[in-house]
């Protein structure tokens, strides 16, 4: 299997829909519905890519980044946006911020499989640059 992704979103049937893809992909896909669990997971394992959702109950996108920007902790790990926010605002906070890709919702799949590959370092064929 290929690296793994973590995906943090509130709306269970896109992280369903969104794993599906993925793993057609190779990845392996590990998904949170609660963005307060972040960092728990984190501390036990080490995902290649962070995605994540910015309009959460609870605990927003930007403010896990903010958190983990603020405790110098995860920056070795890629991070991308996938949201319904699509302006350019937030994707000039969200590149501040080192957020690697921002990508708005409904998506392309292809899309977000391009940037994924290059959040992760990988060629059109999935193979490491």
């Amino acid at each position: 299997m290929g690296k793994k992704i973590l995906i943090i979103d509130d709306n269970e049937r896109f992280l369903e829909t969104t794993r599906d893809i993925l793993k057609d992909y190779d990845y392996k896909v590990v998904t949170l519905c609660d963005p307060s669990q972040a960092e728990q997971y984190l501390k036990k394992e080490r995902p290649d890519l962070l995605i994540l959702d910015i309009l959460m109950p609870g605990r927003s996108g930007f403010r896990i980044i903010e958190d983990f920007n603020e405790k110098n902790v995860y920056q070795d790990i890629p991070k991308l946006f996938l949201t319904v926010i699509d302006n350019s605002i937030d994707k000039m906070v969200a590149d501040a911020y080192g957020v690697k890709a921002y990508i708005a919702k409904p998506f392309n799949p292809y899309e977000l499989i391009s940037k994924i590959r290059k959040c992760l370092g990988e060629d059109e064929e999935g193979d490491t640059l």
